[in-house]
């Protein structure tokens, strides 16, 4: 006043507050076994990290992820993150939910995949079969990578295949859980082939006309059946001596034309065989082998 200055007050000092933050964002949540995975976009200015479970704070923490432990599976828990420093805390982010699952064992990817004879191969029929799957219920069966069919055994009869033709299969095991499914199993390319009707020796068709068909796996045959084509044929003749004949093929493996030869001729079948061999020798041809 008019009389002069007091002498100074007391200090006093402040630092001033850096603004609060604003709520963290895309906060993502991912169930595991007993557990769940966060994560969360960093936010500027934040110092830390408050991670609430529904309303309870369960850690405080500089980092941008959290994994929420000990929790039970098949409970769904909800969660949100709050951004903080010395300014205050942030509005709370979006809610994010996540339900924990007990882990998941894969079955085994089929193996032993083959293609081979089926009842008749008229059609063009043959049968995939493979080893069965410790913990698979059923199985799926593709071709050229397209679902083709499931079937609860370990063996699989396709459509009729139009002779001349290969296809890629694979197999997956599954069961009631999809997470378990297998992988596919190594593909294999089959096909048939079928030899063309002809007659035996003495030009008979009613006695001896036969067509044979073929699996073939990869290079390998791996199924042989033979028919006869038409109603008018007599089925009964020489019936016996075509599982020994194709039993002859599958053993001697052709490579060439000229390689039926190496077939060895059926007790009773001297009407069947020359005419077996003939159709068979059509039916290589067309397989390439």
């Amino acid at each position: 006043n008019a009389g002069g200055d007091s002498v100074a007050s007391s200090s006093a000092s402040a630092t001033p507050l850096p603004p609060i933050p604003s709520a963290p964002t895309n906060l993502i949540a991912t169930a595991g076994d007993a557990k769940v995975t966060l994560s969360w976009n960093a936010v500027s200015g934040a110092t830390s990290y408050k991670v609430y479970r529904g309303a309870t704070l369960v850690t405080t923490q500089a980092s941008t992820s959290y994994v929420d432990t000990g929790l039970t599976n098949g409970t769904a828990y909800s969660y949100t993150v709050k951004a903080t420093n010395l300014g205050g805390d942030s509005s709370a982010s979006s809610i994010a939910t996540a339900t924990p699952v007990a882990a998941v064992t894969k079955l085994n990817a089929p193996t032993g995949l083959t293609a081979n004879t089926a009842t008749s191969l008229n059609t063009g029929a043959f049968r995939l079969s493979w080893s069965a799957v410790t913990g698979a219920t059923s199985y799926t069966v593709y071709k050229n990578g397209t679902l083709l069919g499931t079937t609860s055994s370990t063996t699989y009869t396709p459509a009729s295949t139009p002779a001349g033709s290969k296809n890629s299969y694979t197999v997956m095991a599954t069961n009631a859980t999809p997470a378990a499914n297998s992988d596919q199993s190594a593909a294999i390319s089959s096909g048939v082939y079928q030899g063309t009707a002809v007659n035996d020796q003495l030009g008979r068709t009613s006695y001896g006309q036969i067509q044979v068909s073929i699996i073939v796996t990869g290079t390998t045959i791996t199924g042989c059946w033979a028919t006869y084509p038409t109603n008018s044929d007599s089925g009964p003749i020489n019936a016996n001596a075509i599982p020994k004949l194709c039993t002859s093929t599958l053993s001697v493996q052709p490579k060439s034309s000229n390689a039926t030869t190496a077939i060895a001729s059926v007790s009773g079948a001297s009407a069947t065989s020359p005419a077996f061999k003939t159709s068979l020798a059509n039916a290589l041809s067309q397989a390439g082998l």
